[in-house]
């Protein structure tokens, strides 16, 4: 029980020290019901160090005598069933562990159930049931004096998730910093995982923060490989995000290894798919990238987050409408707010800038049953405009066009007839607008931007 309560506080190294004492004792000098609880602490402390507890026939045999090993061993093969994306599986025994927990009143098992519960919502992204079971999780916290423990941040990571995806920013930070704050060694590496990720989403959209951001996500998953199985559908959600970003920020070599961080994880999804397509549109190879388009957006891709198909199709619409091909790129949109509108999945069409809202504005109106969502994205994406040519200065356009070219600072404000200095400050407000630090950055962006 000693070794159980260190694993449950996270001290892992004193519960292994004491199990290891433990061994030393011969098993048959234990009851059964010492030889069972061993077998639960051993799944709990592979658990935490990122290996799939594989329940023994100890284990099971709690089902008929002790309700609480029963318990712990139902919450340890979720977690392995989760970990392995046998999701109703996973549902089925938190489902059984929540209604034990409640029937006995053990209050902090309950809750992390209703947290788990509410992250299985999380894997169809339906994000509006996502929010309301991670505030169930959370009310239930509260109402139990459990609102500042461990077990909360991951239903704070859920909900911060869901209110990304819905752009309400606001709503997204708060449950950002207060999933960051709870989190202690005595949550499991894939929780670990789901909150960093989701802080790290909600960041990367504040310029002062973006690579910072960016490299916390990265030094997350660097590590993450098949011998510490990760959920596939957590892998699936941070590697577009994560990818998307490294692309953002210039960092080719980052998202050719995000690239194939996720073929080793989650080979032959979508996914895997559309991260190559994201390379070669932001690389300016739209040819190559239309051509894996083609089999990116055919119904027999399989995705493990339905929200990436969105990404997909809006990705599609965007090239086709680069392409000239109008009637493409209205197919694909409306193909992506009938999956979208839904899920109330805004973030897609925010990602994709002014291309997509111009597609959405020229629709406004003959969109039938997804008008009033079409409407949403366009009124939430205005009031957080990307950065785009028509919130630059006519001067400040002058010179995003002088930026590709090798002149120097001086040689610049001599093209332009302004002073360094004046150069210098139009600079910093181009820099600003764009996201960006520096003057390679710049020219990267704006690429992707379509400026030049």
């Amino acid at each position: 029980m000693l070794a159980l309560a260190e694993l449950v506080v996270g001290d892992k190294h004193r519960a292994e020290r004491r199990l290891a004492r433990l061994g030393e004792e011969a098993s048959e000098r234990r009851s059964p019901r010492d030889r069972q609880l061993r077998a639960c602490v051993e799944q709990y402390r592979a658990r935490l160090c990122g290996a799939l507890p594989t329940p023994s026939s100890g284990a099971r045999a709690t089902d008929l005598r002790y309700p609480d090993l029963t318990l712990l061993a139902l919450v340890n093969q979720a977690t392995a069933d989760f970990a392995l994306g046998q999701y109703p599986m996973a549902r089925k025994a938190l489902t059984q562990a929540l209604s034990l927990a409640t029937e006995r009143n053990w209050r902090y098992a309950a809750l992390h159930c209703l947290s788990h519960l509410a992250a299985l919502v999380g894997i169809g992204c339906e994000f509006p049931k996502m929010l309301a079971d991670a505030r169930r999780a959370l009310t239930y916290a509260a109402d139990h004096g459990l609102a500042d423990t461990p077990a909360t941040c991951l239903s704070h990571a859920v909900a911060a998730w869901a209110s990304y995806h819905m752009l309400d920013d606001a709503t997204a930070h708060m449950h950002a910093r207060r999933a960051v704050g709870l989190l202690r060694p005595s949550n499991d590496r894939n929780v670990r995982l789901a909150v960093q990720t989701a802080c790290s989403a909600v960041e990367l959209d504040d310029p002062s923060s973006r690579e910072a951001s960016l490299g916390n996500l990265r030094e997350s998953w660097t590590h993450v490989t098949p011998s510490a199985p990760v959920q596939p559908a957590l892998v699936a959600a941070a590697a577009p995000l994560e990818h998307r970003a490294a692309l953002s920020a210039g960092h080719l070599d980052w998202a050719v290894a995000v690239e194939h961080r996720a073929n080793v994880l989650i080979p032959r999804t979508g996914e895997t798919l559309l991260l190559r397509a994201q390379r070669l549109a932001s690389t300016a190879n739209p040819e190559r990238a239309g051509a894996v388009m083609e089999s990116l957006v055919a119904d027999d891709v399989a995705y493990l987050v339905p929200v990436n198909r969105v990404h997909a199709l809006v990705l599609a619409a965007t090239l086709a409408q680069c392409e000239r091909g109008e009637a493409t790129a209205l197919r694909h949109l409306d193909a992506a707010l009938e999956l979208a509108a839904p899920l109330h999945a805004l973030r897609p069409f925010a990602v994709a800038g002014r291309p997509i809202r111009q597609l959405l504005a020229g629709r406004a109106g003959q969109l039938g049953r997804t008008d009033a969502f079409a409407d949403e994205v366009l009124t939430k994406t205005r009031r957080a405009p990307t950065p785009e040519g028509h919130f630059f200065t006519p001067r400040e356009r002058q010179l995003l066009k002088e930026l590709p070219t090798p002149a120097t600072t001086r040689e610049l404000a001599q093209t332009l007839n302004i002073s360094v200095n004046t150069l210098k400050t139009h600079l910093r407000s181009t820099y600003r607008k764009l996201g960006v630090r520096n003057r390679r950055e710049a020219v990267l962006a704006a690429r992707r931007k379509g400026l030049f």
